[in-house]
């Protein structure tokens, strides 16, 4: 306990780090999930057709649906380790404070890009249930919005995720990284 307090220099508890860990638990069983899952309905289509000669019709599209799911909630997790693609030759030659000023609006400018897909994603997803819309390449009939809605969930968490980033640097003066998490943990 005596650590958890002196990592947090107010002594005020520190939500903002308490939810960045339960997102992280949260994103990392998704991607596991859908993980197993689209492995799962891989190795079970591999076995029906190597040993029943037998296929299921919809395996390979929600293997697909699936492997996208994995996919964004695997970005959600790179934005939660700031392992975002990013350049930074011109950041690093900045100074402390002027590069802390440099991320912070790098990380606002990401998520006001990640909350506009987030948007127009449940655009897409509201469009879709509205017309009805099932998935069109096999016989797995789902609506297509079941699938598509990952697509608002991860941008809204990542949105999110940008924002706890803000509020650590502007809180602690520094960078977050993952071990930053740990500091929470019992």
């Amino acid at each position: 306990m005596s650590n958890r307090r002196e990592a947090i220099p107010s002594g005020l508890p520190d939500r903002a780090g308490a939810l960045r860990v339960v997102l992280s638990r949260f994103e990392g069983w998704l991607a596991g999930a859908s993980m197993f899952f689209c492995l799962a309905v891989v190795s079970v289509e591999i076995v029906l057709r190597g040993v029943f000669n037998v296929s299921l019709q919809w395996s390979e599209e929600l293997a697909r649906y699936l492997l996208i799911w994995t996919t964004y909630w695997g970005a959600t997790a790179a934005t939660a380790d700031n392992a975002h693609i990013r350049v930074e030759l011109l950041v690093n030659l900045l100074g402390r404070k002027a590069r802390l000023a440099a991320e912070i609006a790098i990380l606002l400018l990401c998520a006001v890009g990640a909350a506009v897909f987030a948007w127009y994603g449940y655009g897409l997803v509201e469009d879709s249930r509205l017309l009805g819309l099932t998935s069109g390449d096999s016989n797995l009939a789902v609506p297509i919005w079941i699938f598509q809605s990952v697509i608002p969930m991860a941008f809204a968490l990542m949105t999110v995720r940008l924002l706890l980033s803000v509020l650590h640097i502007l809180r602690f003066g520094k960078i977050p990284r993952p071990e930053d998490e740990l500091i929470l943990e019992v």
